[in-house]
């Protein structure tokens, strides 16, 4: 069997779409434990721009990767506060 069906069957996903939902979750764990700038996590990621990369943070989230940010952080700062 073809690895592109064989990934299908098992994920569901393409292998684009399977790379891409990698990169975008791994870019969610930069924004919340590191102070790296947006840009920059976008660049790590593999994203030649900026604004595409915050597209297609915002299409897989439903939020851009500054307000993810400010949220996971508010997050953190109620649980300490517990």
């Amino acid at each position: 069997m073809q690895l592109y069906r064989r990934m299908k069957k098992e994920t569901s996903l393409s292998a684009s779409q399977y790379i891409r939902k990698y990169r975008l979750e791994r870019a969610a764990e930069l924004l919340k434990n590191s102070n790296l700038s947006i840009a920059d996590i976008g660049w790590e990621m593999g994203f030649s721009w900026p604004a595409y990369f915050t597209r297609c943070f915002k299409d897989y989230f439903g939020l851009c990767p500054g307000a993810f940010r400010g949220n996971f952080g508010n997050l953190v700062l109620k649980t300490k506060a517990s």
